[in-house]
């Protein structure tokens, strides 16, 4: 138990010194990206690293019985929604892992130009460096 302590101590105090760098690097990041932008520039080179830019996309659900219900409708096509929500009600869904496939969802919106219902998606630009 001593030892598990003391190693809880050192990391709480490696998180908290490293936080304080992270936000420093953040901050760097923030200037970056606005000199960039004011540059009308994508990536900025140096000769220690390379900043640029990047977006991050997220896909989440919102609503777990629609989209259940969207993903089950092609078994049972003559299907009734109201019925289609009773089965994912009656089902074992609970044995499952929750989680959707990011690039199910992007296909599915390249493709119909609309989110599968009860998901969200997001995108989030990003500045990255890379040491050299």
């Amino acid at each position: 138990m001593k030892i598990k302590a003391a190693n809880d101590a050192l990391s709480k105090e490696s998180k908290e010194k490293a936080k304080k760098f992270t936000t420093q690097m953040e901050l760097i990041k923030a200037e970056l990206g606005k000199i960039a932008e004011a540059l009308g520039v994508d990536s900025l080179k140096s000769p220690d690293g390379t900043m640029f830019k990047a977006k991050r996309d997220f896909v989440s659900v919102t609503d777990w019985d629609e989209i259940l219900c969207f993903c089950i409708a092609p078994l049972f096509p003559a299907t009734p929604e109201d019925e289609l929500s009773a089965l994912v009600e009656a089902s074992n869904l609970d044995y499952l892992s929750k989680g959707i496939l990011k690039t199910a969802v992007k296909d599915h919106l390249d493709a119909h130009d609309v989110l599968p219902p009860g998901c969200k998606y997001e995108v989030e630009r990003v500045i990255n460096i890379r040491k050299k």
